[in-house]
């Protein structure tokens, strides 16, 4: 995430500024609402001390947004995504002088509403930088815990879903993100950060940590 956030500053300082860019531009805008599609990629892993050994799943990241522009350099940003997160370990694990590979995975899917402050920066007509950050609150759509046991020749899988009573996945959550994101014309291009406030289950210092990549257009 700080690479590609490097590379969007060190894109923007190649902009020569005119005397006509403003750092806040309190006048009436263009448009009150934007509205946009946004397809991007999420790289989440739980974090905290409650976790060892965890390596990051990627998961898909698709929905609206929706921006209600109080000025020209304010609005509030929000919308309903699809969110997909989760994490992965793999372990060999042996048994007398029998050894396993063993992989774990969690796949956990949420419809997610992000409610952002964000502020808007004009390098001409047609470019801008938006930098924003606020909560977000998202509920568990569909889960599932998956081991896989193999050795050479042998292969065994069983899931189970995450948001039942014996796993305790909980499947509200509540957590901040943070970002910036370009536009160009209609195009759109971000990348932002998620920090989990919950836990993700009963009994367990973790929490989800995202950073999302997202395309879209905005009308």
């Amino acid at each position: 995430m700080r690479k590609l956030l490097i590379v969007i500053l060190v894109m923007f300082s190649a902009i020569e500024l005119s005397a006509q860019v403003r750092f806040w531009d309190g006048s009436t805008p263009d448009k009150t609402v934007t509205i946009g599609p946004r397809l991007g990629l999420n790289i989440s892993t739980a974090g905290g001390s409650g976790v060892d050994g965890v390596d990051p799943k990627t998961g898909l990241f698709v929905g609206g947004e929706v921006d209600f522009n109080i000025v020209r350099s304010f609005s509030i940003n929000t919308g309903l995504f699809f969110a997909g997160k989760g994490c992965k370990t793999s372990v060999t694990a042996g048994v007398d002088d029998m050894f396993f590979d063993v992989d774990e995975r969690v796949t956990a899917n949420f419809l997610q509403l992000p409610i952002y402050a964000s502020y808007r920066l004009n390098f001409t007509e047609d470019t801008q930088l938006q930098v924003f950050f606020g909560p977000y609150f998202e509920c568990g759509v569909y889960g599932k815990y998956t081991v896989q046991l193999s050795d050479a020749g042998w292969e065994n899988d069983t899931s189970t879903d995450i948001f039942n009573d014996e796993l305790g996945f909980h499947r509200f959550q509540v957590g901040i993100g943070a970002g910036v994101a370009v536009t160009w014309s209609n195009f759109y291009l971000g990348v932002q950060g998620q920090f989990g406030a919950t836990e993700i289950a009963k009994d367990a210092d973790a929490r989800w940590n995202t950073c999302t990549i997202a395309l879209g257009y905005n009308f």
